[in-house]
């Protein structure tokens, strides 16, 4: 049957069990335009069916699609909350209550407090800034210019409706989630395993038990899921040139999941993730960025399930991570699996390419004590022709400070050790510049008098 909705649902569970079933995606049985109807959409997809031309979509079993329903409708009532809360800080604006810029969150324990003593008529500042709890009392004399605001009895009204709303979306998500907990149980090893992935806590591996079930066999490989998913850029390519690549739409509720796990542990500072995202973004912006990170994650999820193999959170640490964030290399005792070879390749090239472009600091001292070399070369072969010899204190000042002291120079800036490098350099040209005024004219001014 063709994918139409949730239309679909109610004809499969009275079927399922009696025949093979097969929901089909109606992008790949489009007919030609100007002949649809539904009597000829059937019969072109009897006419594919006998055919083997029908390739049947994932459909998880009841139990994951139960799960799937929870899930969905707690992101639902968590958006629904959201917005809601929005309409309070908008209320608190209009009514010049500046909650939100000393709170970091202004419905928290404290802030709640202090909304319900302002609907009560509460509108001394001294006696709002004294409901603070924990950490923000720290930030009473800032709390009392905050919320001296203009607060009417309109005001009072809608913040007494909003709140209540709030407070009523709370309790609903609360028992949805306790329902999640009960029905997710059976694929606890999947939570636990997907936990492990630096980004991803108990919500995001509840989500992706929800959209992907606990079978990876019904995905021939990690690509096919990213491709499922919408998370690859799609393939649109005429006449040998390629058009944009543009994502397909994918499954949005799994996309939307693994995009937030990506924003999450770009923060971290020691993982490949969090240095995946800082490689991509300085080159091809923030946005491709989560997404190639979100690409990774579910290919890691999908090798990490169906292998069975868990990662404690300390094997996912790069020693190798500098402090400005450029890409590290892989810890090199990883596993050998396909994903970590993937992004193996990956960082070694990204350390080629770093690799290969020069400080410029390193780049003129080299040129500068390559011509250094070559000039003084020429001009002790001069002397040499001229039959102008030198002391032999002379003769250790120019060997040393002249000709080994910029070679040694130039070692420290291809060391990494350019400011010893750089400073090395510059006295060695000064000794050179001052050893040649004083040999040329002043020594030599006197041998003529």
């Amino acid at each position: 049957m063709e994918a139409t909705g949730v239309y679909w649902r109610p004809i499969w569970a009275v079927l399922q069990g009696h025949f093979e079933l097969l929901l089909v995606n109606p992008h790949h049985i489009k007919v030609i335009p100007g002949r649809k109807t539904d009597t000829k959409d059937c019969e072109w997809i009897a006419d594919l069916l006998q055919h083997g031309l029908v390739r049947g979509s994932f459909v998880p079993p009841t139990d994951i699609q139960d799960l799937r329903d929870l899930t969905r409708y707690r992101a639902e009532l968590k958006q629904a909350q959201c917005t809601v809360a929005n309409r309070i800080q908008k209320l608190l604006e209009q009514a010049n209550i500046k909650l939100s810029s000393v709170a970091s969150n202004a419905l928290g324990v404290s802030g709640r407090r202090m909304i319900e003593a302002i609907i009560a008529g509460e509108d001394n500042p001294e006696h709002l800034a004294a409901l603070a709890k924990k950490r923000l009392k720290e930030k009473i004399p800032e709390l009392r210019l905050a919320l001296q605001g203009y607060v009417r009895d309109h005001h009072r009204f809608l913040l007494r409706e909003f709140l209540d709303e709030w407070n009523t979306l709370a309790e609903r998500i609360s028992r949805v989630e306790q329902e999640i907990d009960r029905r997710i149980a059976p694929y606890e090893h999947a939570v636990t395993l997907w936990q492990s992935i630096p980004g991803m806590d108990r919500v995001t591996a509840c989500n992706l038990v929800a959209e992907l079930g606990v079978n990876m066999a019904q995905f021939p490989s990690a690509q096919h899921l990213t491709a499922w998913a919408g998370l690859c850029p799609g393939n649109n390519e005429s006449a040998g040139k390629r058009m944009s690549g543009t994502t397909r739409p994918g499954n949005k509720w799994l996309r939307r999941t693994l995009c937030q796990s990506a924003w999450a542990v770009t923060r971290k500072k020691d993982c490949y993730l969090s240095a995946q995202f800082r490689r991509l973004a300085a080159r091809r912006g923030v946005k491709r960025a989560v997404m190639a990170v979100a690409h990774s994650m579910l290919i890691i999820a999908y090798t990490m399930l169906k292998d069975r193999q868990h990662l404690p959170r300390s094997r996912w640490k790069l020693p190798g991570a500098n402090q400005q964030g450029s890409s590290p290399e892989l810890l090199r005792e990883a596993p050998s699996t396909t994903w970590t070879k993937r992004h193996r390749r990956a960082g070694d090239l990204d350390n080629f390419r770093r690799r290969k472009t020069v400080n410029p600091a390193v780049k003129y001292g080299t040129a500068i004590v390559l011509a250094h070399l070559l000039v003084n070369i020429v001009h002790g072969a001069a002397h040499r022709e001229l039959h102008v010899e030198l002391r032999p204190a002379a003769m250790l000042f120019v060997i040393g400070v002249i000709l080994l002291c910029p070679l040694i120079a130039m070692v420290l800036l291809w060391v990494s050790q350019e400011p010893l490098g750089l400073a090395l350099l510059a006295l060695s040209m000064a000794a050179s510049l001052i050893f040649g005024l004083y040999k040329h004219f002043a020594v030599m001014g006197a041998g003529t008098q």
